[in-house]
């Protein structure tokens, strides 16, 4: 799960859970800016949120908080560049708002 708020924003523990972890996926430094590109290593990296899952597992993401983006075409991006090949083994991209009770699926698996 991540957070769509934290894009833009500086890289900090008050935006970022689990930061040092989060910094050694990305390559980012204290105070950097988050964009997609950094939250696509987060899902892509083998230190990033899936590291230490079985091979066999499904992987989705899940993109929160869409209700605070003025426009959904960034999301909607990130997901098809977070399942694009050639290093994804993500199945499928959920995104939506946890707090709205909306979603959508992007995926690339039935």
């Amino acid at each position: 799960m991540m957070g769509l708020d934290a894009v833009g924003k500086a890289l900090k523990p008050e935006i970022v859970f689990r930061l040092e972890r989060f910094k050694r996926a990305t390559g980012l430094m204290d105070g950097a800016k988050i964009d997609f590109k950094a939250i696509g290593k987060i899902f892509h990296s083998p230190k990033g949120l899936f590291k230490g899952s079985p091979d066999s597992a499904s992987r989705v993401a899940f993109l929160n908080k869409l209700d605070l983006l003025s426009d959904d075409q960034e999301a909607k991006d990130l997901a098809n560049m977070l399942l694009s090949p050639p290093n994804s083994l993500i199945d499928r991209v959920v995104i939506g708002s946890i707090k709205e009770k909306k979603y959508f699926i992007i995926g690339k698996k039935p």
